[in-house]
């Protein structure tokens, strides 16, 4: 239940982080496309286990963003994922290649005081980022889904590649 309750409240706090001008047809049409510019798109993927782990890792393709600020941002776990006050960063790092930007984060929360929410503060600190596909997995459930400036709400049944492939 609390893993739940914990998706949910990421799935507004996204949706509700995202400001900008709304297209509603861009939206409603947008997941389809998805699959067309999905290299291009930063990724978060989230995992919480049984035991109160939470694992993030943000992977930001090569010319998505200006590296240098996003490194900047990355480097602290409080501008990706805070979970509140019953959860305590264990690590953090940021790594770059030729190819990404990554950062990558652990941490704990307490057994007996399960994290109430979850803040996903991207589109907060990185005024460039457009778009994020999200990953979130729990031990009850697993949700895919797009947040896009532009709008009002994540975007699920996105297509991660062309139909028939």
């Amino acid at each position: 239940m609390r893993q739940t309750r914990l998706v949910w409240l990421c799935l507004v706090l996204l949706a509700s982080g995202c400001g900008g001008e709304r297209s509603m047809e861009f939206c409603e049409r947008h997941g389809a496309e998805h699959w067309q510019h999905r290299a291009e798109v930063t990724v978060l993927d989230m995992q919480l286990d049984e035991v109160g782990v939470l694992n993030a890792v943000v992977t930001i393709p090569r010319g998505a963003l200006d590296w240098m600020p996003a490194g900047q941002v990355l480097a602290s776990a409080a501008n990706v994922v805070d979970a509140g006050p019953t959860c305590a960063p264990q690590a953090a790092s940021v790594t770059r290649d030729e190819n990404a930007l990554l950062g990558e984060y652990r941490l704990q929360c307490s057994g007996d005081a399960p994290p109430a929410g979850l803040t996903v503060a991207l589109f907060q600190h990185l005024d460039e980022l457009r778009e994020v596909e999200v990953t979130m997995t729990t031990p009850a459930v697993s949700k895919h889904f797009l947040v896009n400036r532009r709008c009002e709400r994540a975007l699920f049944n996105v297509l991660t590649q062309r139909e028939g492939m």
